[in-house]
């Protein structure tokens, strides 16, 4: 049958994005593609990863995580979060550094250079506080539907995969083969034993959707948003989150998109407590947010961690 690329689809995902300094978890290399996918391991929950990478001392930043319900429970199982675009200018330190490369991971930078490992790969962490947590089936369904996408995306038929005729190796890594494992075990025993069933399953989506009967491509589902908690809006949290006009005259409030809003949201979201903002003080390069509860977070320099409006 004649393979027809194009109609795979993107499973849909939780979209978090987060915003990095240019040269602290991630580096503006250019506009990113796809030529492979990296699969991680997180060492940490699904939600914890989540408020790790938007800490402003994380120097670090993938671009989606996958839960497990060994890990995060049956509520988050095989929940997709997506926090970075592969497609986009971030290339978050993900995959490196570059030490001991090997096996695919060595050909690959063998082609396309130390810069297209961050840059030029989809890095897909997946849930697990230990390499030993055990995958689960919504998890694995995940990560095979993640890495069809971005296999037909670019354009490796399914009785080839996971080897692309554009490179002749495969389009599947492990970090490690980045690192080396005595730098990274990333991503553990359990996925790489894992990882000639997730091919499988990998190559029955591409087949599906290459030789099978759908005649039009099939759209990507809309990111769905899950700032708030269950009964907030953007107009409950910019009441709750107040006003303050800062030392510098400035006015802070509320920004859905602001970095400090974020981690102010994400706090609350976990710990169910929204304190108003009540004081910015500004120190040198720094600027501290104080918070009704006496929670304070700092950023240095003018732009460094975003701005609140």
């Amino acid at each position: 049958m004649t393979i027809v690329y194009g109609k795979v689809p993107h499973p849909g995902f939780l979209d978090r994005p987060i915003a990095k300094p240019a040269g602290f978890g991630q580096d503006n290399l250019g506009k990113r593609s796809v030529k492979g996918v990296v699969w991680h391991r997180m060492i940490g929950s699904l939600w914890g990863t989540d408020q790790y990478f938007r800490l402003s001392t994380t120097g670090a930043l993938t671009d989606y995580g996958v839960g497990v319900e060994a890990q995060d429970g049956a509520d988050n199982d095989g929940v997709v979060i997506r926090w970075n675009n592969p497609l986009g200018y971030q290339s978050g330190w993900a995959s490196g550094r570059v030490i001991a490369p090997y096996g695919d991971g060595q050909a690959f930078v063998n082609k396309y250079g130390i810069d297209a490992v961050n840059r030029d790969q989809a890095s897909i962490e997946i849930s697990g506080l230990t390499y030993d947590v055990p995958l689960s089936e919504k998890s694995r369904q995940a990560i095979a539907a993640l890495t069809a996408y971005w296999a037909d995306q670019y354009k490796i038929p399914w009785d080839k995969f996971p080897i692309s005729n554009q490179d002749g190796f495969s389009f599947v890594r492990w970090h490690q083969e980045f690192t080396g494992p005595a730098e990274k075990l990333c991503p553990g025993k359990v996925v790489m034993d894992e990882t000639p069933d997730l091919i499988k399953r990998t190559a029955a989506i591409l087949k599906q959707y290459q030789e099978g009967t759908v005649t039009d491509p099939a759209p990507t589902p809309p990111p769905v948003s899950d700032i708030y908690p269950l009964g907030m809006d953007d107009a409950i949290a910019k009441m709750l989150f107040g006003s303050v006009k800062g030392d510098d005259g400035k006015t802070y409030r509320y920004d859905p998109k602001g970095t400090i809003s974020t981690m102010w949201r994400d706090r609350g979201r976990v710990t169910g407590v929204w304190p108003a903002l009540v004081a910015v003080r500004n120190f040198d390069t720094r600027t501290y947010f104080v918070f009704a509860d006496g929670w304070v977070l700092w950023r240095s320099g003018t732009k460094a961690y975003g701005e609140l409006k």
